[in-house]
Formats: structure tokens, C-alpha cells, sequence
């Protein structure tokens, strides 16, 4: 309940701060010192001279509304009023001289709990101690007492601003005195309930002293939203719904409640941030920028267009490269990530392979991200990271460089594993406006990038490591979602022939009839390497199970040519396999998958884990493999009409019949705790 001190004897006395200290121990001797030294006494707005101490009339036992009146031994003091019990918004709390009752929301001395005072500075808000007002409340502080919080829109002794007390008969409503209460509050204090005591107006809705009805106050610690208490929020969290949330970095409540970021931003200072900047070089080497912000870039002596990790990509001789308009606003003073697939064709005389570079020759304001005797290498000018990778010619890596601002942390990854990590000494400061390239040169020398670069990317945040190793090592994600797109990071063509959609397990799923069905993706880079560790996933819902090869990397367009199976039905087994280079490694589930019902199936190898099936997301077999050799097969085939040509011997062989849906591969094997989540229904 809102206390009103308009309503005891002493009131011109103390109206103005409802927050003063409670001193304790008082006792109720007030004869004790002389007249002149009573006038001598000096006390703080909200406390009241009796005998030779400053009390305070509201809460002392001893001194209840006045000096020398003392409440029973079963009685307490709540505001000014010796009462057999106190209002539902307060708390009873005890002392040698007797109880009281205190607003454990706003006593600065009783703030959360009985005795626990508020330091020098610091007011009591919402239970907590703090240096600032909850919102929706006022600071006052009155001449010679304690500052406090006050609700000025409802508070009767501090109607509209501090210190403004209602008149008798009068209450505060709206933030002016009346004799009635404004639309959305409720007169309280007028029945003989927990609330009784001087009338004052209420929101049932928001008002932690009475909640959803008069008197009806919430626990410590909860707060009221829409006429119920709930789990309060700590400093800086705001309630949306029932929950505390960080509008500040909450990707699903960012900048306000509601409002959401998308599958691939952050939420970075109460704003979503994204991709800023994407040039997959497709189709033939185009230097656009695909995510519309207007990078796109100008091609500068002819750079190749060739076959790179992912689709196509560029080749650089040192002289080639792209130049880009000025990105100062992408990384001066912020979070930023820059990735890319690169391909060092040779080791450069000069001191740096240059991969992305904006820079002004001055401290802090150089961005050059490199590769730096063979490691990669992360520069703001004279505020550098070296990496500890060393990196292969002839060989593709995938390499990010992250800066978060909010802790000056520099980091490199390679192929989605940290590599090398700082602490800046500033943020990048930008480049006063330098243009931007990919390849091109530092002005400490006159060569660019040897080799060929693919997919780079620039996000105006740190991204995590989970998402960089989803970018490093995701080659394919095909959901059959009403189209074969690949939504995973590298975007790889795909087509098919003789497919239709059908309900799948999530969403749509793609129908295989046995015969003519060709669904593949392409270019499959890893899969022309040997040892690469690998994992297929996908959901099947098949018609038989007799044969039929479920995942295969093929040479040929058709999923003929050279072609490995991976992962299938042999006479009437669900096998895993690789080819080891003399013989084929397999491994076989105990039990069939049943036909017509959806199972989750995977398949994953690697020279240190060796071959592992997956069934309904639990490991079912494993053998010993130490090789998988591969051939130069750059397309994925799942179902041909050709896949017997890579039968033969105990690996999965014939044509699928069936259904398929959420296809993964990764060029990793994945933890058996992804693919149980990957599992579930």
C-alpha cells in the first residue's frame, strides 16, 4: 500500500520523504534531555525529534505517528499506525523496542529485507539497492533527508513530483490529487481488508503492492505483469511475458520484446546484425555482392574464373584482384567477421598473401587480414595476431578472423577450429574512407593473393564457434522443403529428374520410384580427397529394402563414371562403407529399418574413429578403418539409374525405392550427441 502521511498527527512535519533511514533501537523516553536541547536537535526531512534521537514516526513502535506513542507488544507501527498486523504490501520486521512494518520494494533501510540498508548514493528500487530509479518511478531527495524512489503517477504523498502531498479526501491518480481514480487504476484503502488506511489509487495490472486486487502484494523477488506476480528481472533485463530477458543482445526480444532477429543474425546493441557482405563468385567469377548492400566489386587485370571449393571462385596470380568500395562502416569500432575458402597456389616473395585487406598506413586503422610465413595472419597496424596454422600449398582451407568489440578479442579459425586468439589494444579505427579489396595488395608491397579464393564473407559480428564450424565443414543441407535448394553455407547447385515431394518427416521429403529418380548436388570438393572424414545423414522411408543405394559421390553428371557408395541397402541389410584402397570396409545395422515409417540413418568416418552407423540416433556398428581413398567424384548422388555400375562385393548396391528427407553431409564426423539431437521426430 502507498503510504500517506497526510493521515497522522505530525504530518506537516514529515511530508516529503516517504524513503527516510529507520533508525533502530529507539526507544520511547521522551523526557530524556532538556527543551533547549530538543530545539538544538536537528532532524533529516521524514524523521521527528523525540526527546534527544530522531525517530521515524512511521515505523517506530516506540514512537508511533508521534512521540511517545507506543504500540502494544502485539501490535506493529505501518505508517504512522500502531495496527495488529501489517498491510499486505509491507513486511513485519522485529527490534528490542518492537516490530514495524517496512516497504521491503522502496525502504531505503529495509530494502529486500529487514535491516538491509542502502548504501551511501544508492536508493531502494524494486528491492534492490541500486543508483537509479526502477521505470515508471521518480528519484526524490528532499532537503537534509534520504533520496528515495516514488511512484509520482500514484504516490498521495508525492502526487506529479516530490514532495507534493494530496489534501484530505483527496488521492493521487494520473499524477494530479482528485476524488477519484483515472481509467486503468482502482481507488484501494477503503475497506478494512489488508489495505485499510488512507485511500489511494492503484494499477491491479503493474502495481507490485497490489497485484490483480487491493492489498494483494507479490513476493520478494516478483514483480506484476498483467495482474499477476512474477519472477522479477535484475538490473538491465526487461519481462517479456513471464520471462527476464536482455533486450540489449536477446536475439528473440532485440531492442523489444517481440521483436525477432533472423535464422542468421545477432542481436548487438538492442539491434539485429547480420551478413553485411557475400561474394560467392557465381556464376564464372561475378564479383557482386549477393546480399544486396551494395559491395559489389570491380574485377581488376582479369582474375580466372575457375572451379573452387564451393562452385565457382577466382584465381589470383598476385597481380589480379577484386577491388570493393570503402567498408569503413563494417568494421571501424565494432564486432566484425570476415571468412573465406583459400587455395595458396604459391609462397610469395613479399612478406603477405593478402586475402581481404582496407588500409590506411596508420596504427590501428590497417585491416589486413593475410597469410604471413605460411600462418594466417590477423592486422589492425601494429596491433596484430599471427596465427599457428600452418597452411599447405595446393590445399583448401576455410579461414575466418573475428573481432569482438565489447572485449577488443581478436581471433583466427581455420577450418572452423580456433587457432590463435589476442586481446587489441582498440578496435579497428577505420581507414578514413581507403577502398576495400579482396587480393589486393598492402601498400607495404606491390603483389596480391596467389591462388584462388571462394566464398568470402563479412558479418558485422563475432560469430560463435559453433557457427564457424557449421561454415567450415556443412557441405550439403537439402531439407525437400517444396524444392531441392541447398540451404546450408555453401548454397551447391543441385537438380533431379523423375523426383516428386511427398509429406516427410519434417515438412516435405522427396519421393524416389526405383527406377528413373536422380536427385544430386554439387561440387563435392572434399569428397576428391583422401582420409577426408566425413558424415551422411538423412531420414528414409523406404518401399524396399532389398537393395538400394542411399548416398553415393559420383564422377558423372548421370551418377555414373567413377563412383563410390556410401551408404545403403545390401540384400536386405542397411550397410555403411568405404573403400580402403584394396578392399571395401563395412559396417552392417543388425536390424533392417522397416519399411513405410520414417527412420533417421547416418554414417560417419574418419581414420582416428573409423566407420559408424547410426540407426534412429544410436550407434548400431562400427569397424576399424584407417583409409578411405577417393577418386575426383564432385557430385553427390542420392538414387540413379546408373548406381549398380558401383556395386559389386558386400557394398551397398541397386537403385533406392523410397522416400528421403533432411539430407546432411559434413566433411567431419559429427558428435553421436548431434545426430541423436538430429533423431528426434
Amino acid at each position: 500500500m502507498n503510504r500517506s502521511w497526510t493521515s497522522v498527527a505530525v504530518a506537516a512535519a514529515i511530508v516529503g520523504s516517504v524513503g527516510a533511514t529507520h533508525c533502530s533501537g529507539t526507544s520511547g523516553d521522551t523526557d530524556a534531555g532538556s527543551d533547549a536541547a530538543i530545539d538544538a536537535l536537528t532532524c533529516s526531512s521524514g524523521t521527528l525529534a523525540c526527546g534527544s534521537k530522531c525517530v521515524s514516526p512511521e515505523t517506530d513502535p516506540a514512537n508511533c505517528g508521534s512521540c511517545g506513542k507506543a504500540c502494544g507488544a502485539t501490535e506493529v507501527c505501518s505508517s504512522g499506525q500502531c495496527l495488529s498486523s501489517c498491510a499486505a504490501s509491507q513486511s513485519k520486521c522485529d527490534t528490542d523496542a518492537g516490530a514495524y512494518c517496512a516497504d521491503f520494494q522502496t525502504d531505503n533501510a529495509n530494502c529486500g529485507a529487514c535491516g538491509k540498508t542502502c548504501g551511501v548514493g544508492e536508493v531502494c528500487s524494486n528491492g534492490t539497492c541500486s543508483s537509479t530509479c526502477k521505470s515508471g518511478q521518480t528519484l526524490c531527495e528532499p532537503d537534509g533527508g534520504a533520496a528515495f524512489c516514488a511512484t509520482t503517477s500514484t504516490d498521495n504523498a508525492n502526487c506529479g513530483t516530490c514532495g507534493h502531498a494530496c489534501g484530505a479526501g483527496l488521492v493521487c491518480s494520473g499524477g494530479s490529487c482528485g476524488t477519484t481514480c483515472i481509467s486503468g487504476q482502482t481507488m484501494c484503502g477503503t475497506d478494512a481488508g489488508a489495505d485499510a488506511g488512507a485511500p489511494y489509487c492503484a494499477a491491479l495490472q503493474t502495481d507490485n503492492a497490489n497485484c490483480g486486487a487491493c492489498g494483494s502484494a507479490c513476493p520478494q523477488g516478483q514483480t506484476c505483469v498483467a495482474g499477476s506476480c512474477a519472477v522479477s528481472c535484475a538490473g538491465g533485463l526487461t519481462m517479456c511475458g513471464a520471462t527476464c530477458v536482455d533486450t540489449t543482445s536477446d536475439t528473440s526480444h532485440c531492442g523489444s520484446c517481440g521483436t525477432t532477429c533472423g535464422a542468421d543474425q545477432v542481436c548487438q546493441n538492442s539491434a539485429c546484425v547480420g551478413i553485411i557482405a557475400s561474394w560467392p563468385f557465381d556464376p564464372s567469377g561475378s564479383t557482386v555482392d549477393v546480399t544486396g548492400h551494395g559491395y559489389d566489386g570491380n574485377a581488376v587485370n582479369g582474375p580466372t574464373p575457375v572451379i573452387a571449393y564451393a562452385r565457382d571462385g577466382l584465381r589470383l596470380d598476385g597481380g589480379e584482384n577484386v577491388a570493393l568500395p570503402a567498408m569503413d562502416s563494417a568494421f571501424t569500432k565494432t564486432s566484425f567477421t570476415v571468412e573465406a575458402w583459400i587455395n595458396e597456389s604459391a609462397t610469395p616473395a613479399a612478406l603477405d598473401n593478402p586475402v581481404f585487406v582496407e588500409c590506411n598506413e596508420v596504427n590501428d586503422e590497417c585491416l589486413h587480414l593475410t597469410v604471413r610465413n605460411s600462418m594466417p595472419y590477423f592486422g589492425f597496424g601494429n596491433d596484430d595476431l599471427g596465427g599457428a596454422t600452418t597452411l599447405g600449398l595446393s590445399t583448401w582451407y576455410h579461414v575466418a578472423w573475428t573481432f569482438d568489440a565489447s572485449t577488443k578479442t581478436q581471433s583466427i579459425y581455420v577450418n572452423g577450429a580456433l587457432d590463435s586468439t589476442r586481446t587489441a589494444a582498440s578496435a579497428f579505427l577505420g581507414s578514413g574512407g581507403v577502398a576495400a579489396s579482396i587480393g589486393g595488395p598492402p601498400p607495404w608491397q606491390a603483389t596480391g593473393f596467389e591462388g584462388i579464393v571462394d566464398e568470402v564473407k563479412v558479418y558485422g559480428y563475432a560469430r560463435t564457434p559453433a557457427q564457424l564450424l557449421e561454415d567450415a565443414t556443412a557441405l550439403v543441407k537439402l531439407p525437400f522443403d517444396g524444392n531441392l535448394f541447398d540451404v546450408g553455407p555453401n548454397h551447391l547447385w543441385t537438380s533431379g529428374t523423375g523426383y516428386s515431394f511427398v509429406p516427410g518427416e519434417h515438412g516435405q521429403g522427396i519421393s524416389f520410384d526405383g527406377a528413373t529418380t536422380l536427385v544430386q548436388a554439387w561440387r563435392m570438393t572434399p569428397f576428391g580427397i583422401s582420409n577426408q572424414p566425413f558424415s551422411f545423414e538423412g531420414w528414409i522411408n523406404p518401399t524396399s529394402t532389398s537393395a538400394g543405394v542411399l548416398f553415393y559421390a559420383s564422377a558423372g553428371a548421370d551418377g555414373g563414371g567413377s563412383c563410390v557408395p556410401y551408404l545403403g541397402f545390401y540384400n536386405g541389410t542397411l550397410t555403411a562403407h568405404v573403400f580402403n584402397g584394396a578392399d571395401d570396409d563395412v559396417a552392417n545395422a543388425p536390424t533392417t529399418p522397416p519399411t513405410g515409417t520414417w527412420t533417421h540413418v547416418a554414417e560417419t568416418w574418419s581414420s582416428a574413429t573409423g566407420l559408424n552407423l547410426y540407426v534412429g540416433g544410436a550407434l548400431v556398428a562400427t569397424t576399424a578403418s584407417a583409409n578411405n581413398e577417393t577418386f575426383s567424384e564432385p557430385y553427390l548422388t542420392l538414387g540413379s539409374t546408373s548406381a549398380s555400375s558401383c556395386g559389386g562385393g558386400t557394398r551397398p548396391q541397386g537403385v533406392y525405392a523410397g522416400a528421403m528427407d533432411d539430407v546432411l553431409v559434413y566433411a567431419r564426423v559429427r558428435t553421436a550427441a548431434e545426430i541423436a539431437a538430429d533423431a528426434t521426430p
